[in-house]
């Protein structure tokens, strides 16, 4: 019997061009071996500016015999491919060889979800085909269903929060399956890593950044967000150690509008989440936080926040019984917004705008610059919760 999963990673393509008839043949054959031949294949970029590092193509399947089970296309995903001009967060990450590379490791991370966690079914991601990573030849390729009549979440313009609705119903039933009162949750596989590393290290990095961050950004803050930045030199690890202290999952870490596909309008938009290399062991209210409040137009997170966190406690008690009231949802989401601010703040102390391009440039403005931020640490009070640390 042939191993076409293995026949397909003798040969692990590094790029688009790389993407032949036969190959594709034999990473479709690893999921289903009964499958006919592809004579052609016709492969085109897509996604260009929202994935800022890797190539995603379209490849069109022309296969040997017409059957409407046969997917017409499917999506290509090549984290590891080189790209005409590479992001600054890859030029930082990638160091070293594949093994040690921290860019490597973080987008094998994806391809272990999808052959691990996504089966489950619990998981709101496309359906994946093929999924492979190799040190020797630093290749990383996922096969993905190809949706390409959903709707482009866009973190630059914003979400709706009939939108943000549609990610919670989503991503509720996978935290209920690895649902846990605190961060030591069971039965998860060995290769998840936890969810923000060490908080005495990330205390101490913090400290490290205010100063340059402050002389590069401070003037565009309101008073008590720098206040706020402040504060956080002495109580960061603090809050670090108070999140992980909060109901725990595997969660998605990274789940902003750009990573999210949706079908559908208003109350009946359906979403699908993307992009899981991030995805570990953490705090549930990392994934809301991120996505609520960095979705949301300060008018519309005033006007939604209840509602959403009360439909996500609902989601979570439906799914696993689990009480986990609305208000605390609320107290939560707050306090992982002080580790938003800390994250940013990390990520604009080193962002150059003069070095940067295209939408990698628009987004570290926007970071600040779209007012979602720091509007809801105001909105929000977050400071009173960091002062009680």
């Amino acid at each position: 019997m042939i191993d076409w999963q293995r026949e397909a990673e003798r040969s692990l393509p590094t790029g688009l061009d790389e993407i032949t008839p036969e190959w594709v043949t034999l990473a479709l054959r690893s999921r289903d071996e009964t499958i006919p031949g592809i004579r052609g294949v016709d492969v085109a970029r897509i996604g260009e500016g929202f994935g800022l590092t890797g190539a995603v193509g379209r490849v069109r399947l022309g296969w040997d015999r017409d059957d409407v089970r046969l997917p017409s296309s499917v999506i290509v995903k090549l984290p590891m491919a080189q790209s005409d001009e590479p992001s600054v967060y890859r030029k930082r990450a990638e160091q070293g060889s594949a093994a040690t590379s921290p860019y490597f490791q973080r987008s094998a991370r994806e391809v272990q979800f999808y052959r691990e966690l996504a089966p489950s079914g619990d998981a709101p991601a496309p359906l994946c085909y093929f999924a492979a990573a190799s040190e020797e030849r630093a290749a990383i390729v996922l096969l993905l269903e190809d949706m390409a009549d959903a709707r482009q979440g866009d973190v630059l313009a914003g979400g709706s929060i009939q939108d943000v609705a549609a990610v919670i119903d989503a991503v509720a039933p996978f935290h209920a399956r690895w649902w846990q009162p605190v961060s030591n949750v069971a039965g998860v596989p060995a290769w998840l890593p936890r969810w923000d590393g060490d908080p005495t290290r990330r205390h101490q990095r913090y400290r490290s950044r205010v100063e340059p961050f402050l002389e590069r950004w401070g003037q565009t803050l309101d008073a008590e967000v720098v206040q706020l930045v402040r504060l956080m030199e002495s109580r960061y690890g603090a809050v670090l150690r108070a999140i992980d202290e909060r109901p725990c999952s595997v969660i998605h870490a990274d789940l902003h509008l750009d990573n999210l596909l949706f079908h559908g309008e208003g109350e009946q938009a359906r979403a699908v989440v993307l992009d899981w290399q991030s995805v570990s062991i953490g705090p549930i209210a990392i994934d809301l936080s991120t996505l609520i409040t960095g979705s949301l137009s300060p008018a519309d997170l005033r006007i939604g926040l209840d509602d959403l966190t009360e439909r996500y406690s609902r989601a979570l008690f439906t799914y696993s019984g689990v009480d986990y009231p609305a208000v605390k949802v609320i107290e939560d989401v707050r306090l992982a917004l002080l580790w938003r601010l800390g994250g940013t703040v990390g990520w604009l102390s080193n962002a150059d705008v003069d070095q940067l391009s295209g939408r990698e440039r628009d987004l570290v403005i926007a970071a600040l610059g779209d007012g979602r931020l720091a509007n809801a640490l105001v909105d929000l009070d977050v400071r009173s919760l960091l002062t009680s640390l």
